[in-house]
């Protein structure tokens, strides 16, 4: 039997999420999200929360900050690449670096409009850089980054998003993130003492 995980909802969403069929390992675990403006912020905040967090992710947007992240094999996931871009955010030479690494690529829903153009945009963004990472075997995740309980989505239904744009089976919800967590659980034998989502801007 799968689990399924997602690091980035919300831990008080965590007996909801459990119902939907979220795994409370992922929910439970520490997660350090990291925001920065340049390379040497980023670098910084990089090596000051490593040891600390289970899951340490990336703002995504900058094209050069992106790079920088999927090149360093401290981090773990890089959110939404795309955002604020008219490109996808990421080159075939980013999805190498990144499978070289192992570090995730991150689609989340919040940067999804229900309807509309801006819609189709991202879908198209999310298309190229599923294409991407299915073909140099670049590790990808799926997240709504709920923060209410009326954000939470089935695991099945988060699956079905990337299927549709060209992704495999539930390797965004299950395979990639369970390698994730349980790679850096056992690197770090419980030495956090948090629990749940941080941001670092």
């Amino acid at each position: 039997m799968p689990q399924f995980q997602d690091f980035f909802i919300n831990q008080e969403l965590k007996e909801t999420a459990k119902e939907f069929g979220w795994s409370s390992e992922s929910i439970e675990c520490s997660v350090k999200i990291i925001e920065a403006d340049d390379w040497g912020e980023l670098k910084q905040k990089i090596n000051k929360n490593r040891e600390s967090y289970d899951i340490l992710a990336f703002r995504g947007g900058d094209h050069e900050l992106n790079r920088k992240a999927f090149s360093t094999p401290k981090m773990d996931v890089v959110l939404h690449p795309e955002k604020g871009r008219k490109d996808s955010g990421m080159n075939h030479v980013d999805a190498e670096r990144a499978a070289e690494n192992n570090v995730a690529i991150g689609f989340s829903l919040q940067q999804v409009p229900e309807t509309g153009k801006r819609q189709s945009q991202i879908l198209t963004k999310w298309r190229k850089n599923l294409k991407l990472c299915e073909k140099y075997d670049t590790p990808y995740i799926i997240t709504t980054e709920a923060e209410k309980k009326s954000e939470i989505r089935r695991p099945r239904d988060l699956a079905a998003v990337t299927k549709s744009l060209g992704s495999e089976g539930n390797n965004p919800v299950s395979k990639y993130p369970d390698e994730i967590l349980k790679k850096n659980l056992k690197a770090r034998k419980n030495s956090s003492n948090y629990s749940g989502v941080e941001v670092v801007e």
